[in-house]
């Protein structure tokens, strides 16, 4: 590994962190009721959906957008029956 790669891995590393950090943060200071979806590259380049519903604690991370709408689909109707 060159010393470029080294750099860039680390800095990688250290963006997720911080990015993690902040996730925290917000989740902590948010008091809103309502599911919350984002996206988040992955290590390979892609693409990651995570979702988080404050009521329940639920957090979630899927491949597609499709699956990630699903799941947020099935907790509204699930709630409108309850």
């Amino acid at each position: 590994m060159t010393t470029n790669q080294m750099v860039a891995s680390s800095l990688n590393g250290f963006t997720r962190m911080v990015g993690s950090l902040w996730q925290v943060i917000l989740d902590s200071t948010s008091r809103s009721p309502d599911v919350r979806i984002w996206q988040r590259m992955n290590r390979s380049g892609g693409v990651d959906w995570h979702g988080y519903d404050p009521i329940s604690g639920d957090y979630v991370c899927f491949g597609t957008e499709d699956d990630i709408r699903s799941w947020l689909e099935a907790r509204y109707y699930a709630r409108d029956r309850n």
